[in-house]
């Protein structure tokens, strides 16, 4: 019996998805239908969903029978992630038992109403369901209500929270404030006075200039006449001198300390104040002025810090941030500072903004390491320099027993969360670049939205990509990353109703001159390796293949490519199980990784875990190719019923789709077909292929019982 049955399992929504035992082990996240369910329970009215509301929210485009059998199989799943006892028995009703699941909203909720303020700002992970995106609906519609109302409830706690500290404290929280609301002026103002009372009035001046660029480019506006007279008496150009303006309940520090950092003449500090503001304006006019063009992202990792207190035998954080460096390294996305640039930058009392801006980096990574009573505590944050937005933050709490595969495993999950298509950097970029008219847009930021439509997994988003990344290589020819996204996207296209002969053709074009203008790419040698496996090459595609994992051999992409050929290359099982290790480097894995864990699944016989992935997959991302998939591995667990409905959506969708189209792709092999061959006739899969269907295959494969005799 599944030990979540009599278990509590615990449920992280605000910044994420994420699901836990009582033991801290994960439990892999089921499709996205369910998470939303998830999350309507959990934050359920007093009076609870009745069954009908739930399939209005979720499902009300469909018909009344579709929309029932589809919550009867979500409901199913849900059982099966979160145990038995998950649900409360009433056929009426949808409610989750409390007693056997516990989330992270409701905890928030309740320290909110008890006024228990840092408990309260220490459980806001950031918005509901982040990174879920909906496109209308009902659902949609009160995803935005509940995320607004728990970013304003966020907001009012640390606007509290701020009044209460001092010093450090009292920064922190306001930076965390402007990370989630860049606009508002009164967390700015606090950030100014701060740095004005340590004596850093450079740094409080820049404030005020990311103030207004925020405000201007948020709402249209200049900052109000507050904001404007502090930052005269901060720059001295107002009466009297900051010192005299900055007092303890502005600022949470003894009054005592901000008169002791304001000994200079009035003449002087406004000298310094001009000088200062002169060198921030051409700074951001450097680095954020749209006149300029848009160049790879350039990243610093700043030694992390050891707060242990003692002298450790083991230079743990000396280690952590070289892994750190090196994993980050592998991703051609973006530049990172080598090592002994930043250790420079190491010791106590280090700005990583100011770092950041004397290296002219735009992202910071800094972190702590702290071993105790045999325990290792890590955590690392990961810095917008641009905006001193702080875009992400993480702990760990492990036993030290293994030091040194802690410190490796850390280092991978930071560079995978960071790094890769779908990493926070390239993440940043794609907000910046959907801010500005599409005629301002580089190569760079076409290239960084193409990549984001093509994560999508639609046919119409499919052909947006396609759009894009060409005229990414149109205004930059030399953008390699731009051809190995356009090798994905011809690629992918072929499963949904593109020509194959002619997507092949250019996915392998694209393929070759990728690698040809960047051949340190790891990932550009995987798209090569890929094109050769579609050519029927499988010696070169395998060769080519381990180059990419010896360049990158802890990189959450490079690996799930591979694991799609595995059993291609006669190694099923291989990569069947690389998928638990590539789920370990990206817990949160985005949508598109799950095709080729579903076909990895397949191929090794493990049906039930190949539809767990596809079912987190909705119809309109499956195309031709999965579909296939899906109603084989049903068919080879006896599951007739669904066999016969899942079909009728299929040829509903793709009315050509037969054994003989999905066996001549020209990346399988002969044990993968005959695997395909058995599961599909089993379901009464049409095996013929129309006349004329066949042509545009090189290497069409011919059923026994379709061949025309003679």
């Amino acid at each position: 019996m599944d030990s979540r049955v009599q278990g509590i399992v615990h449920v992280r929504l605000l910044g994420g998805f994420e699901l836990t035992t009582a033991t801290g082990e994960r439990i892999a996240p089921p499709r996205r239908v369910v998470r939303s369910i998830i999350a309507l329970l959990v934050l359920a009215p007093a009076s609870g969903w009745t069954r009908d509301e739930l399939i209005h929210i979720l499902w009300g485009e469909r018909s009344e029978e579709q929309a029932r059998a589809s919550l009867r199989q979500a409901l199913t799943e849900l059982r099966q992630v979160l145990g038995d006892a998950c649900l409360l028995p009433d056929r009426d009703k949808g409610a989750l038992n409390s007693t056997s699941v516990v989330a992270d909203v409701t905890a928030f909720e309740r320290a909110c109403k008890s006024a228990r303020l840092g408990e309260a700002a220490e459980l806001y992970g950031g918005a509901l369901l982040a990174g879920v995106t909906v496109r209308g609906g009902a659902f949609h519609d009160w995803l935005v209500v509940e995320r607004t109302r728990l970013h304003d409830m966020a907001t009012d706690v640390l606007s509290k929270l701020a009044a209460t500290q001092q010093g450090e404290d009292a920064m922190a929280t306001a930076r965390r404030l402007l990370d989630m609301e860049p606009s508002r002026e009164e967390s700015h103002r606090i950030v100014m006075r701060l740095h004005a009372a340590q004596g850093e009035r450079s740094l409080a001046s820049r404030q005020y200039q990311v103030c207004r660029d925020s405000l201007h480019r948020d709402l249209g506006v200049k900052p109000d006449e507050e904001t404007e007279r502090l930052h005269r008496e901060i720059t001295g150009l107002g009466r009297g001198t900051a010192s005299e303006s900055i007092t303890t309940s502005e600022t949470g520090l003894p009054s005592s300390a901000a008169k002791t950092t304001s000994r200079v003449s009035w003449p002087a500090y406004t000298v310094a104040g001009l000088l200062a503001l002169i060198f921030i304006g051409f700074g951001f006019w450097r680095f954020s002025g749209s006149e300029l063009p848009v160049t790879k992202p350039l990243v610093a990792v700043l030694p992390f810090e050891d707060i242990s207190g003692v002298q450790q035998p083991v230079p743990l954080a000396r280690g952590l941030t070289e892994d750190i460096i090196t994993d980050l390294g592998r991703f051609p996305e973006f530049q990172v500072i080598a090592s002994n640039t930043t250790n420079a930058y190491g010791g106590k009392g280090v700005n990583p903004l100011e770092a950041a801006t004397a290296l002219k980096a735009g992202f910071v990574v800094t972190g702590s390491i702290q071993r105790q009573t045999g325990r290792v505590r890590i955590s690392t944050q990961l810095i917008d320099t641009g905006s001193g937005k702080s875009l992400w933050s993480e702990r760990w709490d492990r036993p030290d027993a293994d030091l040194f595969a802690i410190q490796s495993e850390i280092s991978e999950q930071v560079a995978n969360r960071l790094g890769g298509g779908n990493g926070l950097i390239q993440e940043a970029g794609r907000v910046a670049a959907h801010r500005k008219p599409p005629g301002n847009l580089s190569a760079y930021e076409f290239y960084l939205l193409g990549t984001e439509r093509l994560e999508q997994m639609n046919r119409a988003d499919l052909d947006e990509a396609l759009r894009l990344l060409t005229r990414a290589v149109e205004l930059d020819p030399g953008l390699a990353r731009a051809w190995v996204e356009l090798h994905h996207t011809h690629a992918v296209l072929t499963g949904f109703g593109a020509d194959p002969e002619s997507s092949n053709r250019l996915a392998k074009e694209a393929a070759v001159r990728a690698l040809a203008l960047d051949p340190s790419d790891p990932e550009a040698h995987a798209v090569r390796a890929m094109s050769y496996g579609y050519d029927g090459d499988l010696a070169s595609a395998r060769t080519t293949f381990e180059t990419a994992l010896r360049m990158a051999p802890n990189q959450f992409e490079i690996l799930t490519f591979y694991i799609s050929w595995a059993s291609t290359f006669g190694e099923p099982k291989q990569g069947a199980d690389l998928v638990e290790r590539a789920i370990f480097l990206n817990p949160n894995f985005p949508m598109w990784a799950a095709r080729p864990f579903a076909y990895a699944y397949f191929m090794d016989g493990r049906y039930q875990q190949s539809l767990s992935m596809v079912d987190r997959l909705e119809s309109e991302n499956l195309g031709n190719w999965l579909w296939p998939f899906r109603i084989g591995a049903l068919a080879a667990l006896g599951r007739q019923a669904d066999v016969k409905a899942e079909m009728a959506k299929a040829l509903q969708a793709y009315p050509d789709m037969s054994i003989e189209n999905t066996i001549s792709d020209p990346g399988l092999n002969d044990t993968e077909r005959q695997r395909l061959i058995e599961t599909l006739r089993l379901a009464g899969f049409p095996a013929c292929a129309k006349p004329g269907e066949l042509k545009a295959f090189k290497k069409p494969v011919r059923l026994p019982e379709c061949s025309t005799p003679g």
